[in-house]
């Protein structure tokens, strides 16, 4: 039995492959692992283990920034010959005992069934001589099957380990022996729906992620016949089965890491109305807020979407019934005063301290007259039914300016209205930053950092800089905790996450990257 599990195992054959010699310089290069797994898998992921040419050189590229280490090759054997340990709890050796064996491509799918979970790796062998030593060694007296001409041995924990074809199989014993009956019968790769959607993405990624929601869905309703009622009433709403498969690549070079996701279907339009929570698109807002921000998110059209919601949710309970019930209650007519007023909704945060630390939350109004009736018409609410005296300030910038003590926070709540644009804030500081920033998150490294992360194809939806999360945690007494500390020397050696999307009719885009210094 492995020292190490054999699922850690194969985490550790990827992390050290890209040291190998050599091998596919796409994701098409090499035996395929799809064709190893069931034509209806609902989740499959894939990784070129061994990657050459350009790719491997972006690869090691990425993996000296994140190790920092100019000698990647070298402390990616290290870590493997290190960590990987057989049977007998003698150590494993890169050079000797996995690269002459190993191919170009494995690949993982995940069993969503009610009976019980599992796993199956498909990883391609250029010998399977020496394969088959491997397996002997990190096998050990585990107890022995076979399965349609397929030699295995099955480990204490349940996880079977054997050779099929061009692959070395490993996963539970259940998974293990669908996977050699997708070799021998109907496979994932070779369907037409797979292989449609994968075909969008881009040849040299170094990973593929593959979701079909469809399946995932059949599978838990013939699980869970009961729940069909309560799912088609969600679906009513949100059309996840119109949803084609969702795809994703991985790659990576010395200037980002990044994951490009895609997804079509009837169902992809109603992510538009998500955009709260997928970033479907960017605004103008983010660029406009203060420039020492070391967080941003924003979302644009968040009143369209949010009446979009609305229409789908209360229509089924009788959406003017509901309104009728709000308007009684606030005095706010939901369609006129909040989603036919909102445009986009911007957030920031900034400073490094328990005494600096602020942020505010920016809404573009469509209408300033409107807005300072329903402005007014918030603060009378806060003093009715909020239970607080909001009391009137100056900020500069702001029309009106009221703020909301709270014994329990070093700073107010802000609540203030401008031209073209609500604010909720925490500290007088941030609401006059909202409305007047010395200088814009447009004209900041950091920006600039999230746009070159995605590659220059959208604009950012949200933005973290590292190293202003890096100030809050020491600013705040974080930095000494043990585990931080091990964690710090590889967060230090990135820039930037950030992330944007578009959301078309029938079609969903994004990117979701990390920064390397």
């Amino acid at each position: 039995m492995l020292r190490v599990t054999r699922l850690a195992l194969l985490c550790l054959l990827v992390l050290a492959s890209v040291a190998g010699c050599g091998g596919a310089g796409a994701s098409s290069g090499g035996p395929d692992p799809a064709t190893a797994v069931p034509a209806n898998a609902g989740i499959y992921f894939e990784s070129v283990v061994r990657p050459e040419g350009d790719a491997r050189d972006n690869a090691l590229a990425a993996a000296g920034k994140l190790l920092g280490t100019t000698t990647p090759e070298k402390a990616l054997r290290d870590f493997f010959n290190q960590n990987a340990k057989d049977a007998n709890d003698k150590p494993l050796n890169w050079d000797r005992d996995v690269s002459p064996w190993l191919g170009e491509r494995a690949g993982g799918w995940v069993s969503t069934s009610a009976k019980k979970e599992g796993f199956a790796f498909a990883i391609a062998m250029k010998d399977e001589d020496k394969a088959k030593e491997f397996l002997k060694r990190s096998g050990g007296t585990d107890r022995k099957g076979s399965y349609k001409g397929v030699d295995y041995t099955v480990d204490p924990s349940g996880n079977a380990q054997g050779i099929s074809g061009d692959f070395v199989i490993v996963g539970t014993e259940r998974e293990f022996k669908r996977t050699i009956d997708a070799q021998k019968g109907d496979s994932l790769g070779e369907s037409k729906r797979y292989k449609d959607a994968v075909g969008k993405l881009d040849e040299d990624r170094l990973g593929t992620f593959f979701v079909d929601p469809k399946r995932l869905i059949d599978v838990a309703l013939r699980a869970n016949p009961s729940d069909r009622r309560q799912y088609e009433q969600f679906a009513r709403i949100f059309p996840i089965d119109k949803l084609g498969p969702i795809t994703a690549a991985f790659q990576a070079n010395g200037q980002r890491m990044k994951v490009d996701s895609h997804i079509t279907g009837q169902g992809a339009e109603t992510l538009t109305r998500f955009g709260l929570l997928s970033g479907a698109g960017s605004t103008k807002l983010l660029s406009e807020l203060p420039g020492e921000s070391w967080a941003a998110y924003g979302v644009p059209n968040v009143g369209q979407t949010a009446a979009a919601l609305f229409d789908r949710f209360a229509g089924a309970l009788g959406g003017s019934a509901v309104a009728a019930q709000v308007q009684q209650a606030t005095g706010l007519d939901l369609r006129r005063d909040v989603f036919d007023l909102i445009g986009d909704l911007a957030i920031f945060a900034r400073g490094s301290t328990m005494s600096d630390l602020d942020g505010a939350m920016v809404i573009a109004v469509k209408d300033d007259a409107r807005a300072t009736e329903v402005f007014g018409k918030l603060i009378a609410l806060a003093r009715t039914q909020g239970g607080v005296n909001p009391r009137p300030v100056r900020v500069d910038g702001a029309d009106q300016a009221f703020s909301i003590v709270n014994p329990q926070t070093p700073k107010p709540l802000v609540l203030a209205r401008g031209k073209g644009r609500l604010v909720v804030a925490y500290g007088r500081d941030a609401a006059k930053a909202a409305f007047k920033p010395q200088t814009t998150l447009g004209d900041s490294t950091a920006y600039k950092q999230a746009k070159a992360t995605l590659d220059n194809r959208f604009e950012p939806a949200f933005l973290i800089s590292i190293d202003g999360i890096l100030k809050v945690v020491d600013g705040t007494g974080g930095g000494t905790d043990p585990d931080f500390q091990q964690a710090r020397p590889y967060l230090e050696r990135l820039s930037v996450v950030a992330g944007g999307g578009e959301a078309g009719r029938n079609n969903y885009d994004a990117t979701l990257g990390v920064g390397l210094k």
